[in-house]
């Protein structure tokens, strides 16, 4: 029988996982420039005047986002961690991951979810002016990654 390569599709989505946790989650174009916002606290304003020395990094020290931000981060990150060691693992023949995968592609949605909600939460109609970037779409394609990684092992 051909063996299983499911802890390839498992590393995939580890790599999705953090490439999501180290891209922006949110993005705000506007006349003057344009915001971005990381998942887990950081922003960017970057003006459109030309100058590279008026972009602004700096932290979001509001407490209703840093809370929903710090959660989503957090998941995502354990997600991320116990999917590259059971990849390695399954890659060493111990034991059977699937129920793992499952639970960490489950736990990626809901890192995603609990951002989203919470930004609304944060500020009402969080969404109307920003828009979603590769740090909240990327949980959701690296918990189907999972999912696919724990239907092949």
């Amino acid at each position: 029988m051909a063996k299983r390569n499911g802890y390839i599709v498992a590393i995939l989505a580890g790599i999705f996982a953090l490439i999501s946790l180290l891209t922006p989650a949110s993005y705000w174009p506007y006349a003057f420039g344009e915001y971005f916002r990381w998942m887990w606290g950081l922003y960017l304003h970057d003006p459109n005047w030309g100058d590279s020395n008026w972009e602004l990094l700096d932290y979001d020290n509001h407490s209703d986002y840093y809370t929903y931000g710090l959660i989503a981060t957090l998941l995502l990150s354990i997600s991320m961690i116990i999917l590259f060691y059971t990849a390695y693992k399954a890659n060493k023949k111990s034991g059977d991951n699937r129920a793992v995968w499952v639970i960490c592609g489950v736990l990626l949605i809901a890192s995603s979810v609990i951002y989203i909600i919470g930004c609304d939460v944060y500020q009402n109609n969080y969404w109307d002016p920003w828009d979603p970037h590769f740090g909240v779409i990327g949980p959701f394609i690296a918990a189907a990654l999972a999912f696919i990684a724990a239907y092949i092992k």
